[in-house]
C-alpha cells in the first residue's frame, strides 16, 4: 500500500513514504524531518505570540477615553476604537475599516455640514480636514455637532497617521 506517515522516535521526527513497485515489492523512504518540525513549532509559537500582542494592543486602544483611529500611508483606516464610534454618534456605524480618510470625512460632512451651507462648504470642510491629515502633525479644538473636541494628528515613522479625539465640551463650558 502506498502511503506516508510522520512520527517521532526519541527526540527526532521522521517521515516515511511507502510505495509499491510494478512487480509488487514495497520501497520505503525514511527522511529525518526534525528541523522542519522545529521550524513549524517555532512558526506556530510566533503566530500565537503575534495574536496575543494584537489582542493586547486592541484591548489597550479600546480602553482609551479618547477616540482613536489609525490610517495607513495610503490614508486607509486600519483600526479604530469603540469610543471613536460613540463620538461619531448616529454616523458611527457607517465608518468601516478600509475606508479612505476622504470617505470617512464625507460621512462626517454628511452629518455635520448643514445642507443649507451648500456644496462648496461641504467640499471646503473635506479638503481642509484632508490637508490637516496629510500634514500629519496638528492639534486643534473644533466644534463638531453639539460638542467641542480636541483633535490630535500625529504621523508615525512608518508614515501612518494616528488621530485621537477627546470631548472637551464640559471643560469649555466652565
Amino acid at each position: 500500500a502506498d502511503g506516508c506517515s510522520e512520527y517521532p522516535i526519541g527526540e527526532r521526527w521522521y517521515s516515511t513514504t511507502h510505495r509499491r513497485t510494478p512487480i509488487g515489492d514495497i520501497v520505503a523512504l525514511r527522511i529525518d524531518i526534525t528541523a522542519r518540525k522545529a521550524a513549524e513549532a517555532a512558526a506556530a509559537n510566533a503566530l500565537a505570540e503575534q495574536q496575543r500582542a494584537e489582542t493586547r494592543l486592541v484591548q489597550a486602544i479600546d480602553s482609551l477615553d479618547e477616540a482613536f483611529a489609525l490610517y495607513d500611508e495610503d490614508e486607509r483606516l486600519v483600526i479604530f476604537n469603540e469610543r471613536n464610534r460613540e463620538l461619531a454618534g448616529d454616523i458611527g456605524n457607517r465608518i468601516r475599516i478600509g475606508m479612505t480618510k476622504r470617505e470617512v470625512l464625507e460621512v462626517i460632512a454628511d452629518a455635520h455640514v448643514p445642507e443649507a451651507a451648500g456644496p462648496q462648504a461641504r467640499a471646503a470642510y473635506i479638503e481642509g480636514r484632508l490637508a490637516e491629515h496629510r500634514a500629519g502633525d496638528a492639534q486643534v479644538e473644533r466644534r463638531v455637532g453639539d460638542g467641542w473636541y480636541r483633535i490630535s494628528l500625529r504621523r508615525t515613522p512608518l508614515g501612518d497617521v494616528v488621530v485621537t479625539r477627546a470631548d472637551v465640551t464640559k471643560a469649555r463650558e466652565r
